[in-house]
């Protein structure tokens, strides 16, 4: 991947999408900003079913990993929406 100087200043924001062609590096630059973020990937198949079959998942995900809407620092990424 090229590195590239951008001003991403996401901290400020409650929800934010990148759009753009596959292939491109828009997951690529999310892992490299925030490498502790919790993630769903939903091209993957058992992924997406999981969550198909029990959405309450991400509330008791992220609840365990303490997130809540004050002390969050990393953003929760749903990929391939």
């Amino acid at each position: 991947m090229y590195k590239r100087i951008q001003n991403l200043d996401l901290s400020s924001q409650e929800t934010c999408f990148f759009w753009g062609p596959r292939q491109t590096g828009k997951s690529t630059l999310l892992k490299m900003l925030f490498p502790q973020a919790i993630r769903y990937d939903l091209l993957l198949s058992t992924e997406y079913q999981r969550l198909l079959r029990e959405p309450n998942i991400v509330r008791e995900q992220c609840l365990a990993a303490g997130v809540n809407a004050n002390s969050q620092r990393d953003p929760i990424i749903i990929d391939e929406i």
